[in-house]
This record gives structure tokens, sequence and C-alpha cells, in this order.
């Protein structure tokens, strides 16, 4: 699998300049609603997804799917307390994390940032943020209450920054994580498989062994890079029937829709599965805008997402 570098760090001026010029974009162009600092900034998108000769035990089960969280000194906890809440007041069946959970900067810009978005993480020393924001993260999700089960993959984040300390924290706080690996269920008589697979970029991505997919079987795909799963798709690797990743942020700025609403910036090389819905030769992909950001501390046109999905017939 091709390997890709950490993001290209930015300088200081080259952060703050972009910022001064993002919010000269959002006051002329932009939805400022997504400009704010409150969790209720955190856009809540119900989607339907058609799974054919689905079993009749499985119609209506109900997925909460969130990726990129990166919490840190540029997202506060309330963020993760108004996910679990809105997650418990869903009722929904499983609970999937899509990997990069933290954002592990450069102290200077985080203090800066720090001192006016989240006080909880101003001056920690970059140890102590890791093994702070790891913690929180399962901690203050945990108490979402899926009927099925909750499960998370790493993101390149997560290795970068410390793999076994986050899936000491996940397990700790009742996340099962998934490392090339499927777990099955039962619901209504009939079978739920979620296939969690490692990162695309600092990891080693393997499908697990699987028998044929029987009929009416839902199976899940989890991949936090959405071009692991274009590449499966490319060679029909995986019989599936919903992946969902996330790692692009949705571009995270986007233009407004008098410029085409197209993305600055997306980190994937299909840009398909850039974010949102995909139905690519019939195989269903659906990427997150995420939570959190990097770098810049800001998104334009492009809320955050809590994505909770309905399985249908």
């Amino acid at each position: 699998m091709p390997k890709q570098p950490k993001e290209i760090p930015i300088s200081r001026r080259e952060f703050l300049l972009g910022a001064a010029v993002c919010g000269g974009l959002v006051a002329a162009f932009g939805d400022t609603s997504t400009f704010s600092s409150a969790p209720t900034a955190i856009e809540t998108s119900h989607i339907k997804i058609a799974v054919p000769n689905l079993a009749p035990g499985l119609e209506g089960l109900k997925i909460a799917f969130v990726s990129d969280i990166h919490l840190g000194p540029f997202l506060p906890r309330t963020w993760l307390e108004h996910i679990a809440s809105e997650v418990r007041r869903e009722k929904v069946d499983l609970f999937l994390l899509g990997g990069d959970y933290v954002w592990i900067g450069r102290p200077a810009l985080f203090d800066l940032y720090a001192q006016f978005m989240n006080h909880d993480y101003a001056g920690l020393r970059k140890q102590e943020l890791r093994e702070a924001t790891f913690a929180d993260v399962p901690r203050l999700l945990r108490d979402s209450n899926p009927r099925l089960g909750q499960f998370a993959i790493y993101g390149n984040h997560d290795r970068w920054e410390g793999s076994a300390l986050c899936s000491m924290n996940m397990k700790q706080h009742e996340f099962k994580m998934l490392v090339n690996e499927t777990v099955s269920m039962q619901s209504g008589g009939s079978a739920v498989e979620v296939i969690g697979v490692d990162d695309y970029w600092t990891g080693v991505p393997t499908l697990p062994k699987v028998s044929a997919k029987t009929p009416g079987t839902l199976r899940i795909l989890l991949s936090h890079n959405p071009d692991y799963v274009a590449a499966l798709i490319r060679r029909r690797a995986l019989d599936f029937d919903l992946a969902l990743c996330g790692h692009t942020h949705g571009g995270q700025i986007r233009l407004p829709k008098l410029l085409g609403n197209s993305a600055i910036k997306l980190n994937v090389e299909d840009r398909r599965y850039g974010s949102g819905y995909a139905n690519v030769d019939g195989y269903q992909v659906y990427t997150s805008r995420g939570i959190g950001t990097v770098e810049v501390p800001i998104r334009i046109n492009c809320p955050p997402e809590l994505s909770i999905i309905t399985i249908l017939t």
C-alpha cells in the first residue's frame, strides 16, 4: 500500500495569515454557523441507506458514526458531551468511530488558541496532552448506550501520537478497537458484521478472512481513509453493503455556493469519496466531514458532522 508523509507543518505566520484570510471569507461569503465554537455547531446528518436483499429483522437498524474528533485545545470537551447526548437521544443500535481522535500540534500555537477556545488543555506538555485527550474521548462518549455495541478504528493521527495509548483507553471505556478484524452480532435474528481495517497511511490495512456474504447479512466496512476503500472497489476485493470513512474533513474549508461549494483541499486521491454519500459500481460509501480541525481551527461552509444512518431495504 502507498504510504503518505505527515501533513506538512505550517509556520506561525502562515497559520495566522490563513486564519485571517479564512475569517474574511466567512464574513464575506461563508456560513457563519460553521465558525461557531458552540457544540450546537455540530450538524446531525440523517442518512437513509437502502441495502438490497436485507433481512427483514434488520430493517430500520440505526448507526451513529463519528470521525476525526481531533480533541485538543481547538475543540472543547463539551462537544463530545453533546455528541454522546445526541447519540443517546437517537437510540442507535451501533456506535462507530472512524479514527483521528486527537490533535497534537506545536505548543506555541496550541497555547495561543487554548487561552480562548479550550482551557482544559492549556499549558500541557505534549505527552500530558496525549494522555489527557486519548483518555477523554472514550470517557466522554462511553455512555451513548448503543444496543449492539461500540467499535473504533485507528486514524493516522492516532498511530502518529500513540496507538497503544489510544487502544488502552478505548478498551478501558468499552470501545472495541478493530484492527483488520471482524466482529459479528445478531439483531432481529439476522447477522450484522462490522469489518474494521487499519489506517491506510500509517498502518498495515489488510482484510480479515471472511466467508462469502450470506443473503440478508448486513456487512459494514469501517476504514479511516476512503482511498483504501476505493482500492478495494477497483479490485472488487470485498463484498460489503456500506463503507464508512473519514479523514477528509469534507475539505474543512469550502468555497461559497456562488463559487461552486468545492473544497479547497481534500486529503484523498479519489474525490468521489471526498465527502458524503457515493455509490460507485454498486458499492455504497459514506465519508463523514468529521468533527474537529487541524492546523487552522476553522471550518467554512463545512460544518462538523454527527452521522445517523438508518438501514432500509
